[in-house]
């Protein structure tokens, strides 16, 4: 059987500063792509998670995403970026929910996903992986896991690395992780890990990056990356390096402000409140500085 896997679509509403085309109609030919992939090799695609990039949208975004996934259909787990308060229990609420009810079949925890010739077993966000929840042991089993995990020791990103996970969970033949945006694979004694890398090229770090997914064939074991169309000449240098240096002086002058005040918390708290209305502001950041800050932001 051949299997179609993927990994950080970041589908968003929103186009990024360095971006200069339609940044939505470019989402949407790599989705289309991706489906036509499906077609093709008669074959699931099942992510990794981050599906989306946020779920902080106004009305008109929502509709703009709802256009987005119109007729597209996947399948697999959901990451930190899908989940709204990265809490699992709050995964069918907000945008993430309504792509769930018509476009994503979610393996959600504690299942396992049957094929004709191997087992899913899913580990969204939050989870981490465990062979030990393995039914059938003599058959071909998989791993979906979104978690960082990196080809070599990193000590600013953490998580584990691909060799480490392989060691750890011998029972399973193939891991597909999410998460890690950096396309790798590792091998370890006949087991393979994949990491597909993000599909969405939203930052300037990626203007030369080529985004792929998996063709997985569950018979031969073989597998390979298709590379999804992308354009040139659709990034704007000049305004990223104009926007990089105007956040650097609204961040000393936030500093200075607080330099300049007796009464810094409620100041910082107050200005950490407007922070967060900005429209590049993430799930991830919020939830950050929710935590840190005990709930009072």
């Amino acid at each position: 059987m051949k299997l179609l896997f993927g990994a950080d679509l970041h589908t968003t509403p929103k186009t990024p500063e360095c971006r200069t085309d339609d940044f939505v109609s470019a989402q949407r030919t790599k989705l289309e792509w991706i489906m036509e992939q499906k077609k093709k090799y008669n074959a699931p695609f099942i992510t990794a998670g981050d599906i989306i990039d946020t779920n902080s949208l106004t009305a008109n975004e929502v509709y703009t995403m709802l256009d987005l996934w119109e007729g597209i259909h996947m399948e697999g787990i959901l990451g930190n970026h899908d989940l709204p308060y990265h809490k699992i229990e709050f995964a069918e609420t907000k945008m993430i929910g309504q792509i769930l009810r018509k476009n994503y079949k979610w393996y959600e925890p504690n299942t396992v996903q049957t094929f004709p010739d191997c087992y899913i077993y899913p580990f969204n966000f939050g989870v981490e992986i465990d062979d030990s929840v393995i039914k059938y042991p003599d058959d071909f089993n998989i791993a979906i896991y979104h978690g960082m995990v990196t080809e070599s020791k990193d000590k600013y990103l953490g998580g584990n690395t691909a060799l480490e996970l392989l060691k750890k969970n011998p029972g399973f033949d193939l891991i597909i992780t999410g998460d890690n945006h950096i396309p790798f694979e590792t091998s370890y004694k006949g087991r393979l890990l994949i990491n597909p890398g993000c599909l969405t090229r939203d930052t300037i770090s990626l203007v030369n990056y080529k985004p792929s997914i998996v063709l997985y064939d569950t018979e031969t074991r073989e597998w390979e990356r298709l590379y999804v169309p992308i354009k040139d000449g659709v990034f704007n240098l000049e305004t990223t390096s104009r926007v990089n240096k105007k956040k650097k002086v609204d961040m000393d002058e936030f500093v200075a402000s607080l330099k300049n005040t007796k009464d810094v918390s409620n100041v910082f708290i107050g200005k950490l409140k407007s922070w967060l209305t900005g429209e590049d502001i993430t799930d991830n950041i919020q939830t950050i500085v929710y935590d840190c800050t005990g709930g009072k932001v």
